[in-house]
């Protein structure tokens, strides 16, 4: 995780202190008469005598911004929601929630059940993973993210993908996803996957499912996850495609399933293979009937579906 000098991130009780800023704790306290906790690999000091609400005036309040730095947090939910926060005022100036939701889901993935390697790491944000054909454009994305994670460097680059996706997803109109924080991060490019674990925009369904099934997930996760396609577009550049596969490809609905049922579709949006397979079989097309007449069922098997999603492979720090 990445902490600077002066933060204290997830502290689990208020008034605890890197024993490394000074040798006293609060109220000048020399350090033999404090007591020491441990926490994500610190040690942190506070007074015997003293309430853990109380914070010195030298370290800041908790929640509050060190002078020329970023943010302090008093809990990991604190953190969460902070940077909450700060993701729909991202999203308010730029509609970036499409590229979001494709980022997070491309860290997740790579998972292969059977060697338990790749998954939602963060692996993502390197190099080699990054020059993915199938990641084409997302750099758009991380650069987005880095100024967050700058200014809330206890959050895990894995974790920011993640509820950078949920987030999104929420406030374009959609359901909200469950969300655990504590991902551990790759720590460097040798976590990258091997390219190719992907699903393609050609694939059929027997491709998908093998594609699906590696990572542990079912037929019923192919097709409502597929369902995320109501959201954002293809660039040409990056894809090889050109336009959305909704009408209003900022709003999270179930469009997209209405439309990949019309016998007479639009000329002007998207039908991939990947999606029309989802008509090959009787189960995933009763599936897709069943979301495009129903948005509240698409939204809780969609909401079970992508918190699966979300946590694949996760090694969790807490």
């Amino acid at each position: 995780m990445g902490y600077s000098d002066q933060v204290v991130g997830f502290a689990p009780s208020i008034g605890l202190y890197p024993v490394s800023h000074k040798n006293v704790c609060c109220n000048n306290t020399p350090t033999k008469f404090a007591k020491s906790t441990t926490f994500m690999g610190r040690t942190y000091l506070s007074c015997r005598s003293c309430p853990t609400s109380s914070w010195s005036k030298q370290d800041g309040a908790p929640g509050h911004k060190m002078r020329g730095g970023p943010y302090m947090v008093a809990s990991k939910t604190d953190l969460e929601q902070r940077v909450r926060t700060r993701l729909i005022k991202l999203f308010e100036q730029t509609p970036c929630m499409p590229i979001m939701v494709r980022l997070a889901w491309h860290d997740a993935g790579t998972y292969d059940a059977q060697t338990g390697t790749g998954g939602v790491n963060g692996s993502i944000r390197f190099e080699p993973e990054l020059k993915h054909g199938a990641n084409n454009g997302l750099k758009i994305a991380f650069d987005l993210l880095e100024p967050i994670k700058k200014e809330y460097p206890d959050i895990g680059y894995a974790d920011l993908f993640q509820l950078a996706s949920v987030t999104a997803i929420e406030f374009a109109k959609g359901p909200k996803i469950p969300f655990r924080m504590g991902r551990k991060d790759a720590t460097g490019p040798d976590s990258c996957p091997e390219e190719g674990r992907l699903p393609n925009a050609e694939d059929h369904l027997s491709q998908l499912r093998r594609t699906f099934h590696r990572m542990g997930l079912t037929d019923k996760d192919i097709t409502v996850l597929s369902g995320a396609h109501t959201l954002g577009r293809c660039h040409k550049e990056r894809s090889g495609y050109e336009g959305p596969w909704t009408h209003q490809p900022l709003e999270f609905d179930n469009s997209y399933f209405v439309e990949i049922l019309k016998p007479d579709p639009d000329p002007g949006l998207l039908r991939l293979a990947s999606d029309l397979s989802l008509l090959e079989d009787s189960y995933t097309r009763n599936l897709v009937e069943t979301y495009a007449a129903n948005k509240d069922i698409f939204f809780k098997d969609y909401t079970e579906s992508h918190h699966k999603l979300s946590e694949l492979g996760a090694v969790w720090e807490y």
